[in-house]
This record gives C-alpha cells, structure tokens and sequence, in this order.
C-alpha cells in the first residue's frame, strides 16, 4: 500500500485518481495515518463483504431464537455487540 502526506496529497492529487484503481493509497498526517483512498470496485467489495457479514449474523441469531437460545436486549448485550462489531471489521493498515 502507498503511503501520502496530507501535503503530498494537495500537490499530487491529478495522479492520485489514477493511482488509487490499482491500489490503495494511505493518507498521513505528522506520519499517523488517517485515511485510505481506494477505487469505487474496492469500496462495493467492502461494502459487500460487511453486508454479507451481516447477513450471516442475523440468521446465526434467528437460529438461536428459534432454538430458544438468546439473552434479553439489555444493554451488556448492546455493548457486545457494538464490540463484536468493532473487531470483526478493524484490521491494521
């Protein structure tokens, strides 16, 4: 993955376009990043891939319901899930 300055970035953005169709691109700021750039198909493709994510959950859980299994909406089960969340889509740049 490449990786830009903020600055870089105002001053290289004409090729950052063409840049980012083959690969994603890391923006930083004081050497932190703060933000990828990557092409619209990549975008579809994470948001596919949360979707079925999701989909795939949801039918887990109405398995466990029917079943008889599931634990009041409460808010621990609020915070589980907000954390489950969290994990299963964060990964390291």
């Amino acid at each position: 993955m490449i990786r830009v300055g903020a600055k870089e970035l105002r001053d290289l953005q004409d090729g950052m376009l063409d840049t980012v169709q083959r690969e994603p691109v890391t923006i930083e700021r004081n050497g932190r990043p703060v933000a990828v750039l990557y092409s619209y198909e990549e975008a579809r493709a994470i948001e596919q891939t949360k979707l079925e994510w999701l989909k795939a959950k949801c039918a887990r859980s109405d398995k466990a319901i029917s079943q008889g299994r599931y634990d009041s909406f409460n808010q621990g089960v609020i915070d589980q899930i907000k954390s489950e969340g969290r994990k299963a889509f964060s990964y390291d740049l």
